[in-house]
Order: C-alpha cells, then structure tokens, then sequence
C-alpha cells in the first residue's frame, strides 16, 4: 500500500529488546543536585534512601537501570517531597492506622443523645 497526502500512519519501532532487567515506573525516577536517581524503600526502618542511578532504555512508563541492581521497593507517589532518608508511611500501614483511628473514632464516640445545633459535647 502506498502512503498518499492526507493519510497517516501510526509505528512503532523497536530498536533493542533486553530480557533479565531492572525495571522501575518512570514516575520513580528523580533528579537529586544534579543526580538522576530513585528513592528505595527501607521497610523496616521506614524511610526512603536516594539511590543514584545508571539509566539505559527509557520508554513513556518504564525506565531500564543499569547501575546498581536494585532490590526492594521503590517509591512512585510524593517523591519529589523527599529528601534522603526521610520517614515514610507505607500504603499498607497506612490502612492499618486508618482501620485504628476509625475504631478509636468509635469507641470515644458516646451512644445515645447526640448534640443539638449550637450545644457543645
């Protein structure tokens, strides 16, 4: 088929294919003074560590990294708050103490009478 004017034409190319790489969501990429890097999840201490990194194939999500080999978690949402080191809330914990405070909402909550407008409690 020939390409006339007015038609178009949508490709993609694949240049290189890698197997067996690190690979990281594109919003976890960071620049820290001059640095590109991630901030890795420390789970047991929880907080972010600034990892400077080596950065190979990049497409329009996903990041190849070369240097060092990363393992573990690394951080996609707020980053860019961060400093290294910093403490951090992981999503799972923060369900948890959200499941606590409702149950400590509740539980401080008096049953019966509730107040009436302009009456305090």
């Amino acid at each position: 088929m020939l390409l006339k004017p007015g038609m178009f034409v949508r490709v993609q190319i694949e240049f290189e294919l890698r197997e067996n790489v690190t690979v990281i969501p594109l919003a976890a990429l960071v620049k820290r003074n001059g640095n590109q890097g991630v901030f890795v999840v420390d789970a047991q201490q929880k907080k972010a560590r600034f990892v400077p990194v080596t950065v190979g194939i990049v497409n329009e999500s996903r990041v190849e990294i070369l240097k060092p080999q990363l393992a573990g978690d690394v951080v996609t949402l707020g980053q860019h708050l961060l400093e290294d080191g910093a403490n951090i809330i992981l999503p799972n914990e923060m369900s948890k103490a959200d499941t606590q405070n409702q149950q400590a909402v509740e539980t401080n909550s008096a049953p019966g009478k509730q107040p009436a407008a302009g009456e305090s409690s």
